[in-house]
């Protein structure tokens, strides 16, 4: 009993997370952040939002696979900017899909080795008869048998005809030893007469020993979740392990605080989470703390910030990571789009301790009408008169749009916005060769200027 009870003091007080999760109970969360990529994948495919999905934030674009007779065909992602090549440098991975049926879904992931694609997993996706993922399986490639094995499985149950509540769901790992489905997880959750999750019962196998866990909702007048309490089930008996508070605005979560039970059974502050809004109701920022015995108060650990275009979409993500000798690192995502919604293109940053930014990668999303992602992927070219310069240039643009100029390295050296009846100065410079980006309203441009 006392190494159950110092094992969940242990466990909260070591990975407890706090975040905006929408499915996901508290007391999985601790656990999410460790399970394998391929289950996270299934499990965030199924709208759960992970600690371990970093990059699949709730304020970040998701991808419309169906849209009219446009679907996703494939992804392709290329990296090591860092040389000096004039287009894109080594391919990383690719993602196929394959539509076997309106209701089957198979996502097929290479990886590029020595001039080849080469198969790493496959998922299958399977949806109910309203569109709800119900079930995902993983297949990992096995080299050695030149086929692939089975992995991971997730199962989920939707409550009556809900899109996004669950009555359960479970997660089974494959075990090569014994050639049989291990079960890793569970939850099961009750809901009261207005369809609010009340209680939640869940469990994790971590090591062979397995940890049942119980949530309890709280709601204020105005409907919403402002208490989540989580105790730890041992032999029929409730002991608490830790707690969460939500405070709003406007329905809005604005502060979310985790506390963990500590070897005394008192309630400490462990991390917490702040949100700021934009004036239609998306995120802005998001900054996460973790409390410090030595100060005795909040330290920022993480800041997320968020800009929108001119029809609410997500243009950029910057995410800065706060380190503990007061120095700092960033990751900015770039999204482009597609006439619409659909994603086109995503360009990841990276900004070192000394400010530097660096092209890290870019990933493009091709749908039913364009190439395949085995093909070299394609812009629109973009004209630069006169070219080349020797500073004031004009674009071949006909309406507003946002630029940046990278160097030969990759490296970001100037953006902004650029109207048609604009004369762009790079007079300031350095001579030599780079490459311009440009977003407008559903299209994306490319182009390079030689500046001597």
């Amino acid at each position: 009993m006392k190494n159950s009870l110092f094992l969940l003091a242990f466990l909260f007080s070591s990975f407890v997370q706090v975040s905006a999760q929408k499915s996901l109970p508290p007391s999985l969360q601790p656990f999410a952040q460790h399970l394998d990529h391929k289950i996270v994948k299934s499990l965030h495919s199924m709208g759960f939002d992970l600690p371990a999905q970093s990059g699949h934030h709730r304020g970040q674009p998701g991808v419309q696979e169906r849209s009219g007779e446009l679907q996703l065909d494939s992804t392709i992602q290329f990296y090591a900017y860092s040389i000096p090549e004039a287009t894109d440098s080594l391919p990383l991975a690719r993602t196929r899909y394959k539509y076997l049926q309106a209701d089957v879904k198979v996502e097929i992931n290479d990886y590029f080795e020595n001039g080849v694609w080469l198969p790493l997993n496959r998922s299958t996706h399977i949806s109910d008869d309203l569109g709800r993922l119900i079930e995902a399986e993983a297949e990992v490639f096995d080299p050695s048998a030149q086929g692939y094995r089975p992995d991971s499985r997730v199962l989920a149950y939707p409550h009556e005809d809900s899109p996004v509540l669950l009555d359960s769901f479970f997660v089974w790992q494959w075990n090569v030893n014994t050639l049989e489905w291990v079960m890793l997880m569970f939850n099961r959750n009750v809901f009261d007469d207005q369809d609010r999750l009340i209680e939640n019962y869940s469990s994790f196998d971590l090591f062979g020993q397995p940890l049942v866990f119980k949530d309890v909702y709280t709601y204020d007048a105005n409907g919403d979740n402002t208490l989540v309490e989580t105790f730890g089930l041992i032999d029929g008996l409730e002991y608490p392990a830790g707690k969460r508070t939500i405070s709003y605005v406007n329905h809005l979560p604005v502060e979310l605080i985790s506390y963990v039970t500590s070897e005394l059974g008192e309630y400490e502050a462990q991390s917490r989470i702040t949100y700021t809004y934009t004036e239609f109701d998306r995120e802005e920022q998001v900054d996460s703390y973790e409390w410090s015995l030595e100060t005795n108060g909040w330290v920022n650990t993480q800041s997320i910030l968020f800009t929108y275009d001119d029809v609410q979409r997500v243009s950029s993500k910057m995410t800065i990571f706060f380190e503990q000798d007061g120095s700092e690192t960033r990751d900015v995502v770039d999204y482009y789009y597609r006439k619409g919604d659909l994603l086109a293109l995503e360009e990841v940053f990276f900004r070192d301790a000394e400010g530097l930014y660096t092209l890290s990668d870019r990933k493009y999303y091709y749908y039913s009408e364009q190439t395949s992602a085995a093909e070299e992927p394609r812009a629109i070219p973009l004209k630069v008169q006169p070219n080349p310069t020797t500073g004031m240039v004009q674009l071949s643009l006909k309406e507003p749009a946002l630029i940046r100029i990278y160097n030969t390295r990759g490296e970001l050296v100037s953006s902004g916005e650029y109207r048609p009846d604009y004369l762009l100065n790079l007079s300031d410079l350095p001579d030599g060769l780079y490459f311009i980006t440009a977003r407008a309203t559903g299209e994306q441009y490319t182009g390079r200027i030689v500046k001597q």
